[in-house]
């Protein structure tokens, strides 16, 4: 089953561990505070895989640039899962994502719009 969470938060200068109880096929995280020449936009499908994503800049001309970032993105999986067996079994840890603090000052307000998708398919070279 698909699911859907929105969340704010204040960065406080650190990278974020964000649980999100499951590892999203697509995020995109908004940063209000950027400034002229910061990245204010990043997006990332899990099948790009960690440190890769897609940037909107801000520019000193107050525009908008795309950037398709192939390695050292913002956002990375978050697993600590974990199962401990023996006498009695016990699951813990956190699904989400990592958000770099480079992306985010202290006192940024960050909004998240993560998607677990019910269909998350690779279709491949359709050449």
């Amino acid at each position: 089953m698909g699911q859907i969470i929105t969340k704010h938060f204040e960065a406080d200068g650190n990278a974020v561990n964000l649980d999100l109880g499951f590892t999203p096929s697509y995020v995109k995280v908004i940063n209000t505070a950027a400034a002229d020449t910061e990245v204010a936009v990043i997006e990332w499908f899990a099948e790009m895989g960690d440190g890769v994503d897609i940037q909107w800049n801000n520019s000193d001309a107050g525009e908008q640039n795309f950037v398709y970032n192939s390695s050292g993105g913002y956002i990375n999986e978050y697993d600590t899962n974990a199962v401990t067996t023996g006498t009695t079994v016990s699951v813990g840890g956190y699904k989400g994502i990592t958000i770099a603090a480079d992306f985010m000052d202290n006192g940024d307000e960050i909004y998240v719009l993560a998607v677990e998708a019910d269909i998350d398919k690779d279709e491949g070279d359709q050449a």
